[in-house]
């Protein structure tokens, strides 16, 4: 999968923007997405969240409004970017909780000393989550179940 087909499916969906990287605003930032992404989805026109992530990685944080809406950063790595996965995975960014769906990991990252979350998609391809993730974030990190996600509904 290209990084623009993975801003596509993830990144797009209930953008105010348009619905594909063709929208004529997408522009690709260092790290596959779109700098421009305005999350354009909301109940009760309070509680935001983006249509192409699960539940439990779709809410922007409180840190993260801007003054044309609310934005949820959202990091995509494709097969050949899990050097660059690994190397975020430090003491200063701190994966919360993680979830392995269809080909894909999902990961919740906090940012303390910028004080923001992300959300992060990972093509695995052949990889195992193991492969993806250090050590010391598996032991950390909590596994998210469908199950719980379900609950969270």
């Amino acid at each position: 999968m290209t990084k623009e087909d993975m801003t596509e499916k993830f990144v797009c969906p209930g953008c105010v923007c348009g619905s594909d990287t063709k929208c004529g605003v997408y522009e690709p930032n260092g790290i596959p997405g779109c700098r421009r992404h305005v999350i354009g989805t909301s109940v009760n026109l309070c509680v935001p969240f983006a249509l192409g992530l699960p539940v439990g990685f779709c809410r922007p944080g409180l840190a993260t409004a801007t003054e044309y809406g609310r934005w949820l950063d959202i990091y995509l790595f494709t097969q050949d970017d899990h050097g660059a996965l690994r190397r975020l995975q430090d003491e200063m960014n701190v994966i919360v909780w993680y979830h392995h769906d269809n080909g894909f990991l999902f990961m919740r990252m906090y940012m303390p000393r910028i004080n923001t979350g992300v959300t992060m998609v990972c093509e695995l391809g052949e990889a195992a989550v193991e492969d993806v993730l250090t050590k010391d974030t598996i032991v950390r990190a909590r596994e998210i179940t469908s199950e719980f996600i379900d609950e969270m509904n």
